[in-house]
């Protein structure tokens, strides 16, 4: 496993973490939310090798 598959492996669980607290009813929050934080993936960074 490579270091970049590793990170996409915890990011993934990471995510599924985070939509486990999430219960929103209204269809156009939980669309912004999905599309901007989850899709987006604004609740981590990019990869970076320094």
């Amino acid at each position: 496993m490579s270091i970049f598959d590793l990170r996409q492996s915890v990011i993934d669980k990471y995510s599924k973490y985070v939509q486990s607290f999430l219960s929103i009813a209204d269809e156009r929050i939980r669309a912004f939310i999905d599309e901007s934080l989850l899709k987006n993936q604004t609740l981590w960074p990019d990869e970076s090798l320094s």
